[in-house]
């Protein structure tokens, strides 16, 4: 479709297409009320305090298993909290900032947030609702028990921290069994066998 730029631009026709149901969020709401007291109602990056922009963020994203938890909440500016959703800002276990080379490289920006890469993010008062530890870092391991689960080994990563390329492999099985090696043929670290009943 060609555009004229010569004159003012305007599209005629319907303004609305046909309604649609979609399917509502249940518990959006208790979710962003709570995560709103956590944080003194403060972005947990910018500190901002405007209420219309401050957005409950999931950690771990609901589609991927997450839930409506206070220590699975960050509050976040809206557009702060697009780039963490979309893998541009992260959050390592020390609750320090991320920022990925993915924002400066696709859009030649973020200085606002690369002059506070690893600052640690504003957390609530209150121990019990800081947000999970459960981040990851380049090249950090954690050595989970998945007692039961079939031998293999398995990919993984959260949306937020795909792009800053942190994944994580969990390996289940026996020193030598199916699980034996990462996807590199690098061998694994010391592994935890099943526990036993």
């Amino acid at each position: 479709m060609a555009v004229d730029l010569a004159g003012p631009w305007q599209r005629t026709g319907p303004v609305y297409g046909d309604p649609r149901l979609a399917p509502q969020r249940l518990g959006q709401q208790a979710f962003q009320a709570v995560v709103l007291r956590a944080y003194q109602r403060r972005c947990a990056v910018t500190g901002d305090r405007i209420r219309p922009v401050l957005q409950a963020a999931h950690i771990r994203p609901l589609p991927a298993g997450g839930e409506h938890r206070l220590d699975n909440g960050l509050l976040l500016r809206s557009d702060v909290h697009t780039l963490y959703d979309r893998g541009y800002l992260g959050v390592d276990p020390q609750y320090r900032l991320l920022v990925s080379p993915r924002l400066r490289d696709e859009f030649g920006n973020g200085e606002q947030f690369y002059a506070h890469a690893g600052e640690r993010i504003a957390l609530p008062q209150r121990q019990g609702d800081l947000a999970s530890p459960f981040f990851t870092a380049p090249h950090q391991k954690y050595t989970i028990n998945f007692t039961g689960a079939p031998e293999g080994t398995y990919d993984f990563f959260c949306l937020p921290h795909q792009a800053l390329g942190m994944k994580g492999t969990i390996i289940v099985g026996h020193p030598g069994g199916p699980g034996s090696t990462i996807n590199d043929g690098e061998p694994t670290p010391a592994q935890v066998p099943p526990a036993s009943d």
